[in-house]
């Protein structure tokens, strides 16, 4: 074989080396798309229609009321029921809401701590000397355009 042949050989197999190698690299390490699904926390009794619904979604006991995953708000209207709507991945979730009626960003409430606004915990879950626990309001999300239903107090 002439020498001009050998080292276009030897060069054309080490770029195909490296190729192979950085795709494989490349694959390894870059992201792998999240498949979401749509869930939709439908929120009955909404009696007051001014302000908007601050929506807080959850994931696991530790983050559970202090690092949200997922948040959102939307805007109140003149109807009794309103849709907020997650793209999540399935799995198991908690979430809170309040309705900021004055919309001063936080949740109003008298001096021992009961809220003046309208709120909601998954499951409908209550308050007994402080929000309820992860375990009493976690749900299962495992269906396409899921929906759960809460009822603001």
């Amino acid at each position: 074989m002439d020498d001009w042949k050998v080292v276009y050989h030897e060069i054309s197999s080490k770029k195909a080396m490296i190729y192979f190698i950085l795709l494989a690299f490349h694959t390894m390490v870059s992201p792998q798309e999240i498949e979401t699904y749509e869930l939709v926390i439908k929120v009955t009794n909404i009696e007051v229609h001014t302000g908007e619904l601050k929506v807080a979604v959850f994931n696991n006991q530790e983050d559970h009321l202090k690092r949200s995953i997922k948040s959102g708000q939307f805007k109140v209207t003149h109807e009794t029921w309103l849709n907020c709507t997650f793209e999540l991945p399935y799995g198991e979730y908690s979430f809170t809401m309040y309705q900021d009626v004055d919309l001063n960003d936080e949740l109003n409430s008298n001096f021992i701590g009961i809220p003046n606004e309208p709120y909601a915990f998954s499951n409908n879950a209550s308050i007994m000397f402080g929000p309820p626990s992860y375990d009493k309001s976690k749900f299962t999300f495992s269906e396409d355009h899921q929906i759960v239903e809460v009822k603001l107090k």
